[in-house]
């Protein structure tokens, strides 16, 4: 029926691709503002199919363990660079041009 409501099914693939998904939910929440102990409630509420699909895939531990790496990765790292470069970068003109 067009009007049907349907709910996303969860997500299923093997346990490395659940540990990516839940990765990049975490930076996701993150990036959004969230801190580590919200981001895990988010985890845990059906209401976010996808991230809480991969926390009863992998359990407590292991999406806990994954909120720390990633929030961790976020506080060096900006787009792949190490903190601070991807605004000093922009700011250098190398060939004069602008």
């Amino acid at each position: 029926m067009p009007r049907e409501l349907n709910r996303p099914r969860p997500v299923s693939g093997d346990v490395e691709e659940m540990r990516e998904m839940a990765c990049a939910f975490a930076e996701e929440f993150a990036r959004m503002g969230h801190d580590g102990p919200k981001i895990l409630r988010m985890f845990q509420n059906p209401f976010y199919t996808g991230a809480y699909s991969t926390y009863r895939a992998l359990g407590h531990a292991v999406t806990t363990a994954i909120i720390d790496q990633c929030l961790a990765r976020g506080r060096t790292r900006l787009c792949g660079q190490p903190a601070g470069t991807a605004t000093a970068s922009r700011s250098r003109n190398p060939g004069g041009r602008g």
